[in-house]
């Protein structure tokens, strides 16, 4: 099933579930919950942190926070010259 991960934040960023967190945190959140339940398949690629700004109405350094912070713990892949992609193989802690 293939979602739009840019309504797939807009439609839970408006709720007040964790409101008390920072907005990057809370797109990281978000994001790494669409992977772990396998919204987000493996390989799949990200939209550009510029994209997802425009479509979520936000700064893009919200984005990329929540990018670096899901590339720091192995949730996604960089790939130069390709973007950010769903990493095939997730970490072992949750």
């Amino acid at each position: 099933m293939k979602i739009l991960l840019a309504e797939l934040v807009l439609t839970s960023l408006g709720s007040t579930l964790n409101a008390d967190l920072p907005t990057h945190r809370r797109v990281f959140e978000l994001i790494r919950s669409a992977i772990l339940n396998h919204q987000l398949k493996g390989g799949s690629r990200l939209p550009s942190s510029r994209n997802l700004a425009l479509e979520i109405g936000c700064s893009r350094n919200i984005v990329i926070a929540a990018y670096e912070q899901l590339l720091a713990e192995g949730y996604v892949e960089a790939r130069i010259g390709s973007g950010s992609a769903v990493a095939d193989t997730l970490p072992s802690f949750r």
